[in-house]
């Protein structure tokens, strides 16, 4: 990492699902670089082929009735940990969405990603779970509630593509607004 960044933290500032978040910076610029855990996809699919014989049977399932599921969660969650694909949805989507008043993103650095690191803009707030604990007024909620609402309804009826993973630490309110994070799962 030093090769390419002026700094680079040793250990991770945040946990991801499938990785971890280092701040990195380079020419005054601080950047969030997230390094994905080697083995993940290898990882998941083993996972899923142990998991799926005492799912079928807990449910009560025939595997031919419900095959179709099982790969499509296969699909979604291996799409997870290409990054390169969350890059390129992240930077769409992004674009997409600007026009929503209230909420923005990071911005984006294909030159510092791959398949399995994906560099962004550092960005400081709250996360969602930490704003709705926090002493912030009505009016703030509101404005936050609201944006979260656009994001979304932009998203399903307009996009009919949409973040699918809420977790309250993919969204951070910073200066009024919300900043969405994590474009992983589509």
């Amino acid at each position: 990492p030093l090769e390419i960044f002026d700094s680079f933290s040793e250990t991770a500032a945040h946990g991801a699902s499938i990785g971890q978040v280092h701040k990195a910076t380079k020419d005054g610029r601080t950047y969030a670089v997230k390094v994905q855990y080697p083995g993940v996809a290898e990882s998941l699919r083993s996972d899923l082929q142990i998991v799926k014989p005492v799912a079928l049977q807990i449910i009560g399932f025939r595997e031919r009735d419900v095959e179709g599921y099982f790969r499509e969660v296969e699909s979604r969650l291996l799409e997870e940990t290409d990054y390169t694909l969350e890059l390129q949805r992240s930077m769409e989507l992004s674009r997409a969405l600007a026009h929503l008043e209230g909420v923005s993103f990071p911005r984006y650095f294909p030159e510092f990603s791959c398949r399995r690191i994906l560099t962004m803009d550092w960005v400081d707030g709250l996360t969602l779970d930490r704003f709705a604990k926090s002493a912030a007024s009505r009016e703030e909620r509101d404005r936050i509630g609201q944006a979260l609402w656009d994001f979304y309804e932009f998203q399903i009826h307009t996009l009919q593509l949409f973040h699918a993973d809420p977790h309250p630490g993919n969204f951070l309110v910073r200066d009024g607004g919300l900043v969405v994070l994590d474009f992983g799962c589509t």
